[in-house]
């Protein structure tokens, strides 16, 4: 089956009858993806799917976003812990955007370090989730740059340049970047990691952004004391946030340990003993070695100004819709469904949204 028509059986499935009919919206069109993110890649395969002509906008020399790997002895690794919580659709998605599975050992972990309870992960809204083993992004390659490669074998054109700003006039957008090339597009996708400066109809839209800096540290140790990947999240006062296991070569794993808001570089021995509560067994120190400290800031549109750039713009689409509603209550819950990719691949209105048929 052609991955045309497998997309468009999925989505007939998935009850977006009105598919092939939207398809004509974006036939031939012109339309710029701002960024490398997973999701954004994802929009990328799917509008050249459907016969766009697809430029994708990308600042860094690595791509991925948060995703974004780095290189360490010939190896690559992931500068934070992320997984797939794996539904049916978003699963179909994925592989027909050329992303490769790759299962936990074991079953992922929500633990509680004040009472020393376990959980499935996630604890809430496990009614979104298959149930299936989670798959999970520390392959060697990985998830953004799995879909990266799959695309650059398409008619897909890649621009290592930073967007400046998107000006929306009613016959089309004009990108204009840090290298001052002048561009324009009949549709564009963007996240809310976004930063540039949106005018719509000679307005500016005023940006407001969150932002938290990330810190993680990798960890080499020997494979023997661990019995395959598995995957952490943790509650409670704790440094660490996130614990990620994987082997890396028949006698070294790699631990990468996302820390809280509370954590530190300097933590040393209390992350040390935090992991050791965390698998139930002690790590001998001399074994224990320090690959990398990672920082890096994660940076988002509020919900406010998601709101307000997608209800004004009718060129420019967002992964998921923020309603009036949600503004004015702060839906947190959201505001955190919008950054998990499978949630977002599982909802009909992320398709809905990239035909502009919302």
């Amino acid at each position: 089956m052609k991955k045309l028509d497998k997309f468009l059986r999925l989505m007939h499935l998935a009850g977006f009858v009105q598919v092939d009919k939207s398809i004509a919206i974006l036939e031939g069109k012109n339309v710029a993806v701002l960024g490398t993110s997973p999701i954004s890649l994802v929009a990328a395969h799917i509008w050249d799917l459907v016969g766009a002509k697809v430029d994708i906008y990308e600042k860094k020399e690595c791509i991925g976003g948060a995703w974004a790997k780095f290189e360490h002895g010939g190896k690559t690794y992931p500068i934070s812990t992320h997984i797939i919580m794996p539904n049916s659709l978003s699963t179909d998605i994925l592989h027909l955007s050329g992303a490769k599975s790759k299962l936990w050992d074991l079953a992922p972990v929500e633990f509680d370090i004040d009472t020393g309870k376990r959980l499935s992960f996630p604890s809430t809204l496990s009614s979104r989730y298959s149930g299936q083993k989670f798959d999970y992004a520390s392959r060697s390659s990985g998830l953004a740059q799995d879909i990266f490669k799959a695309l650059l074998k398409k008619n897909v054109n890649f621009i290592n340049e930073a967007v400046v700003s998107v000006a929306e006039s009613l016959d089309s957008l004009e990108i204009v970047t840090s290298d001052e090339n002048h561009r324009h597009y009949d549709f564009s996708f963007v996240t809310p990691a976004i930063e540039t400066r949106f005018k719509i109809n000679e307005k500016n839209i005023q940006i407001n952004y969150d932002t938290h800096i990330n810190k993680s540290i990798i960890y080499e140790y020997p494979s023997e004391f661990f019995n395959g990947s598995a995957f952490f999240h943790l509650l409670g006062n704790t440094p660490v946030r996130e614990l990620q296991i994987f082997n890396i070569s028949n006698d070294k794993t790699l631990l990468v340990v996302k820390l809280s808001k509370q954590g530190s570089f300097q933590d040393g021995a209390l992350i040390k003993q935090t992991i050791e509560r965390v698998i139930g067994q002690s790590l001998q120190s001399a074994f224990l070695k320090k690959v990398e400290n990672i920082t890096y800031a994660n940076t988002r549109m509020d919900l406010e100004s998601q709101y307000n750039l997608n209800h004004d713009s009718k060129r420019i689409t967002f992964p998921v819709q923020i309603t009036t509603q949600e503004v004015e209550k702060f839906n947190e819950d959201k505001y955190r469904i919008s950054q998990d990719i499978s949630l977002v691949l599982n909802d009909l209105s992320f398709y809905e949204n990239l035909f502009f048929t919302r």
